[in-house]
């Protein structure tokens, strides 16, 4: 193999992740994305920064998936799920500097131009306790309710806490049942008790959820 053919390490990572045509060995497979990662490869970049991060075929390492994950400009990164590890790194400060201004910008750039739901409901988060941005509870509401719509049961537990409590909204228990059914369905134990308990008021604690 060309020492310079960042491609064919690529491919060849690849079938050890996969363990396609050879015996899967993640340790093998971080070598050779490595490898092609160090001639410039991007894709073999950012899957080093997200098994660093992750533990996939090495420990836990923060610092070295920072280091893979900052390496070029945003547009260059074009994946969602890296731009998305990278938001929580500068969210939690693992492995950087706790940013919650960038970390907001990634977030938004993974829900934007790679549909993540997971990012919605971040995003949900910030606006609502004022991580980075103005405290918004409007756009947290809609960004909770983009992220529980496209099946985020996290998502979906929180807008049934957040309408049962009325903090934020308006309190409506039809709503709060409708999104506490939901994650229940998906096997959200906490939902599945607010809902019983809900199910459970008598008559005249029912009017505002009839």
């Amino acid at each position: 193999m060309d020492k310079d053919d960042s491609s064919a390490m690529l491919e060849l990572a690849d079938k050890y992740y996969f363990g396609t045509e050879v015996e899967k060995d993640l340790a093998t497979a971080l070598h050779w994305y490595l490898q092609a990662a160090k001639r410039g490869n991007d894709r073999a970049r950012t899957q080093v920064g997200l098994m660093y991060y992750n533990g996939i075929g090495t420990t836990v390492d923060y610092n070295a998936a920072a280091k893979w994950l900052n390496r070029h400009p945003l547009f260059f990164l074009r994946d969602a799920p890296a731009v998305y590890t990278l938001a929580e790194m500068y969210f939690y400060g693992r492995g950087v500097k706790q940013d919650y201004s960038r970390a907001f910008d990634l977030y938004q750039w993974a829900a934007i131009n790679g549909c993540n739901f997971n990012a919605w409901f971040r995003m949900g988060e910030m606006y609502e306790y004022g991580y980075g941005v103005e405290v918004d509870n409007q756009r947290a509401i809609n960004c909770y309710t983009k992220a529980a719509t496209n099946g985020n049961v996290v998502a979906m537990s929180k807008l049934g806490l957040i309408y049962e409590t009325g903090e934020i909204v308006e309190q409506n228990y039809s709503e709060a049942k409708y999104w506490y059914d939901s994650a229940a369905q998906q096997g959200d134990a906490f939902a599945a008790a607010k809902l019983e308990e809900i199910l459970e008021l008598d008559d005249g604690e029912k009017d505002n959820y009839e």
